[in-house]
């Protein structure tokens, strides 16, 4: 079973569309999504209260493929929660790359793979899952000494060091960098204080790593007083991209694209995502007003955002992209007035 939506343009910018498919429970309360990338392609597992389901996005094509589809029926699933979860992890088996995914469901926990086509249960290789399991979600590396108001948020690279990121409610978040000794890149929130509480995302582009910070709201309505995106650079200088000027250790920074925080709007636009491609840079905003904009950039000093979309029926309250080999796939969460939260899946370059 295939399900056709409009390839990606092979060049240019192309705009970002929805290719939800059809045939799948989309309101949040209803059906558990869990998505990934795997060969260079979007795998999408949707649990719902009667079907689970496993689809394959070829960017190639442009098609949904049908992967694992079947009904289910569990006693007391009629209303409530799903009670269920999938995970996804890339492993290898007999030398070749294969994709595993744990379906849980109340008490009852089952682990398929697929080595290019079906998702067939896994009988005899529990340990191989297992371990395929575990490398997706990999432990948090040793971490300097820090605040105890302070916790881990993520690691990643910059050229040859490993960085860690810390948020901290308190302080503001930090960033400290390992090649022998562990030195600070960032603190006290890039001298924003508690205000860059938190490392919203993060994506190598180039030689730097571009690094989103603020305050995520923990409802809709919440207030925050706008994200900043600043640049780091190899040897631990950073400069400020989107934000509010200040006086750091490093100097007086200003932003060097001219906006201030949350894109310099009257009020600050809520971060959505944001991701590295193969054009450039791009960072997902949603303010009621404007409704849900991606801006684009090739180095962070100078932005341009595509038409507004959803503006006033859809809100978007949450997004994840994922990188393709063609483009970048969005699993956006929407608040749609007369069907409540539901997701879909947008795709562009």
């Amino acid at each position: 079973m295939t399900h056709s939506v409009s390839a990606p343009s092979p060049t240019g910018l192309g705009p970002f569309r929805d290719i939800t498919p059809g045939g799948i429970p989309r309101r949040c309360g209803e059906a558990v999504w869990s998505a990934t990338v795997f060969e260079g392609a979007l795998y999408l597992a949707v649990l719902g209260r009667e079907i689970q389901t496993v689809l394959r996005l070829e960017p190639s094509t442009g098609k949904w493929e049908t992967l694992l589809h079947r009904s289910v029926s569990r006693p007391g699933a009629d209303s409530g929660e799903i009670g269920a979860a999938a995970q996804f992890a890339a492993g290898r088996f007999q030398e070749a790359p294969a994709l595993y995914l744990r379906i849980a469901a109340g008490d009852e926990v089952e682990h398929l793979r697929s080595v290019g086509g079906p998702f067939e249960p896994v009988l005899s290789h529990f340990e191989e899952v297992q371990a395929a399991l575990t490398a997706a979600s990999p432990a948090a590396p040793a971490l300097p000494d820090h605040p105890p108001t302070s916790r881990f948020s993520r690691a990643l690279k910059l050229g040859s060091a490993t960085v860690v990121g810390l948020d901290d409610p308190v302080l503001g978040c930090s960033l400290w960098a390992k090649e022998e000794n562990w030195k600070p890149v960032l603190v006290r929130g890039a001298h924003r204080y508690s205000e860059n509480a938190e490392i919203l995302a993060a994506a190598s582009h180039g030689d730097c790593l571009f690094v989103v910070l603020g305050k995520s709201a923990s409802a809709p309505r919440r207030k925050t007083p706008g994200f900043e995106v600043v640049r780091v650079y190899a040897d631990g200088s950073w400069d400020l991209l989107i934000g509010t000027p200040r006086v750091s250790d490093q100097g007086l920074k200003v932003p060097l694209a001219c906006l201030g925080p949350g894109m310099d709007e009257f009020e600050p636009s809520r971060f959505c995502f944001f991701a590295s491609g193969r054009n450039g840079l791009l960072l997902g905003t949603y303010d009621d007003l404007a409704g849900f904009r991606i801006w684009r950039s090739v180095d962070g000093t100078r932005w341009v955002a595509g038409e507004a979309e959803l503006v006033g029926i859809d809100r978007v309250r949450g997004a994840e992209s994922l990188p393709l080999a063609g483009g970048i796939a969005l699993i956006l969460q929407l608040d749609n007035p007369q069907h409540g939260l539901t997701q879909s899946v947008w795709i562009g370059e």
